[in-house]
């Protein structure tokens, strides 16, 4: 508004409302349904704003608008007709009303694909059209639609709060759509949902993208001869970058100090108050989860220390035998203690997420956004839905095994890769599934850093592959020798959740027998399949092509942690793709730390936006990475609200 050319800026608010339409009339153009494989719900999702034809209305009005300038330049002779603006302004929108009069569908579609042209055409061309430099452009744009957006997602949040359960069953009967916050919530799941038809074949190029990232050097060094100007301009040096998060004015130094662990707080009481939802806010009388028995049945059968060697026998031992001590240290009864414990775990996600982050990038910034996404997860709404404390457990125990994994390489330190070893003991001993995974994710970023050997100097090439490899090895010998030189002489028998040749040989012939031909072309079937079956858990669109930029786009700097970032997305993507059966294919869903690949691939595009500049350098800036921020964490949390509904449903 300071500006003495205001106008300039009304056709870009117009091509981010056109943008923003373009969105809406989507979800009713695809035909794009909601499934809820629990209820057997087939809801569609074609949202509106004001109405059909208003929304039509603003959209036309909107275009004019945004093809305005390019007019008024040909009538002043500023620029010669342009055949892609002619195409994108003149062409494409007759064309399109033309076919209306014989194909309603398509005549919408090619207008709203004309709309989408008109407003990249508008903002490439900018600089010549409004004096404006493209970058800022773009960033307007994309502001306002993300903004929107955000709005859109409060508002289904709002909407899950104030009608709980039956704001869901509304949008199944299709009645009371007038509500504005239900029109919200149908907004806000239609933008959500609107690539989840694709989102097995995004999975596939997940793992490609973790392949990629795991092998970067080997595969640039074959790609750089060919490619070399192109592999340059995708990763810059990182002197030209600076962290998108991150002020840098004087005056904000104590801010970028300790905001970060100010939001880090707020997402261990956000995970509370998540994982609490059902008996705080809607009054759930009864344990949520399906594995909760089993919980409730042990720590029944758990009451004095002598009932715990028999227990530690089995998988999950360890961990039994942690509810074990909190209970006697707490006092809690059994209920209670099962009620409040997902609130643990999900604070404890939350602080790991933030210390593998922060150690393997040194950004607090990126470390409390991956902590604030991991309490909104996946990993949060299964956990909860199926109760799987263990396995909800061991992924923060594995985080800070490889946190002080990527310690010990950065650090030089000795005494983090014994501590790594230690917590991989813990590891082995509350969920040995996770363990083996991770000893094959700490395989394959050992042969990854083997191979990179012509591309790293040879004094930081040698202390990764010897940190890796002895962190590897020990983590394999350190169970042998515990159980041999502790525990069978203490407890008088060898557990079985500490039998580290079982396991591993278990693991062996997993792969073997999924890995065949009949497997793998079922494949896309399995991964949609279980994606059903998680009952709207664990299917994330967005979040999942956000972890394919973020992986693609590594900083060369946090090569160590990038590996295992990769490893740890491409490892559980096949045990997912090979598996033979529902659980496993579910189980390696589970492990995949979409929170932390999220938070890099949302950190990514908010620096390609913003020029390689901070985002505190300018209004514009700061404004598009408070929109795209707050789209993603709104959105998340009325995912996992929704997912929690859907739970607190089925015990109806």
């Amino acid at each position: 508004m300071q500006s003495r050319n205001r106008f300039r800026y009304v056709p870009l608010l117009a091509a981010g409302v056109l943008v923003f339409l373009g969105i809406v009339f989507l979800g009713d153009l695809t035909g794009l349904l909601w499934h809820s494989y629990t209820f057997g719900w087939w809801v569609p999702l074609h949202p509106s704003i004001l109405s059909q034809t208003g929304d039509w209305l603003v959209w036309g009005g909107s275009f004019l608008l945004s093809v305005l300038p390019f007019a008024l330049a040909l009538i002043r002779r500023r620029i010669w007709p342009d055949p892609v603006v002619v195409l994108t302004s003149l062409v494409l929108p007759l064309l399109s009303l033309l076919v209306v009069s014989w194909s309603q569908y398509i005549g919408a579609t090619l207008l709203v694909a004309s709309g989408f042209l008109a407003a990249y055409t508008l903002a490439s061309r900018s600089e010549s059209i409004l004096s404006m430099p493209r970058g800022t452009a773009l960033r307007l744009i994309a502001t306002e639609v993300f903004a929107l957006l955000a709005v859109a997602a409060a508002g289904g949040i709002v909407s899950i709060l104030v009608y709980q359960g039956g704001a869901l069953v509304s949008l199944r009967l299709g009645y009371d759509l007038n509500d504005a916050l239900l029109r919200m919530l149908a907004l806000d799941m239609e933008a959500f949902y609107l690539t989840r038809p694709l989102l097995s074949a995004i999975f596939i190029i997940l793992a490609a993208s973790g392949f990629v990232g795991l092998f970067r050097e080997p595969l640039q060094s074959i790609t750089r001869p060919m490619f070399r100007s192109l592999i340059r301009g995708k990763h810059p040096a990182a002197s030209s970058t600076s962290p998108s998060f991150a002020p840098q004015s004087g005056t904000s130094i104590m801010v970028r100090r300790r905001l970060p662990y100010v939001i880090l707080l707020a997402s261990v009481l956000l995970g509370i108050a998540v994982t609490t939802y059902p008996y705080t806010v809607a009054k759930v009388d009864r344990i949520l989860g399906s594995d909760a028995w089993w919980y409730l049945q042990q720590l029944g059968l758990m009451r004095t220390l002598a009932d715990i060697p028999p227990r530690l026998q089995a998988d999950r031992g360890f961990f039994l035998l942690l509810l074990f001590m909190i209970r006697s240290v707490t006092g809690l009864d059994a209920q209670s203690l099962v009620e409040w414990i997902p609130a643990l775990l999900s604070a404890l996600l939350a602080v790991s997420s933030f210390i593998f982050v922060r150690e393997g990038t040194g950004r607090l910034w990126l470390a409390a956004f991956a902590a604030l996404l991991s309490t909104v997860s996946a990993q949060t709404s299964l956990g909860m839905g199926a109760f799987i404390i263990t396995n909800w457990f061991a992924l923060s125990v594995a985080n800070f095994m490889f946190a002080l994994v990527v310690r010990s390489i950065r650090c030089r330190s000795k005494l983090s890769a014994v501590e790594a070893l230690v917590v991989s003991l813990v590891l082995l001993g509350s969920y040995a599934f996770l363990w083996v995974v991770t000893i094959a994710e700490l395989a394959v970023v050992l042969l990854a850093s083997v191979l990179a050997f012509r591309n790293v100097e040879a004094r930081d090439w040698k202390r990764e592959v010897v940190s890796l490899g002895g962190v590897l090895v020990g983590s394999i010998l350190l169970p042998i020798a515990f159980v041999f030189l502790v525990v069978i002489p203490l407890l008088g028998f060898r557990p079985q959740g500490l039998e580290v040749g079982a396991w591993l040989m278990m693991g062996w012939n997993y792969l073997a027998q999924g890995a065949t031909p009949q497997v793998l072309g079922s494949a896309l079937g399995a991964v949609e399949e279980t994606f059903s079956f998680a009952g709207n858990r664990a299917d994330l669109p967005f979040l999942t092509l956000l972890s394919i930029v973020g992986l693609l786009a590594q900083r060369s700097q946090d090569r160590s942690f990038g590996k295992i970032v990769s490893a740890m997305v491409l490892v559980p993507a096949a045990i997912t793709i090979i598996t033979p059966s529902l659980y496993h294919t579910w189980r390696g869903l589970y492990i995949i730390p979409l929170y932390v690949t999220g938070a890099l691939g949302a950190e990514s595009v908010i620096q390609r936006m913003n020029g390689k500049q901070s985002s505190w350098m300018s209004p514009s800036r700061l404004t598009f990475t408070a929109a795209f921020v707050a789209y993603i964490f709104l959105s998340q949390v009325g995912y996992s609200l929704r997912a929690l509904e859907l739970l607190i449903m089925t015990s109806w």
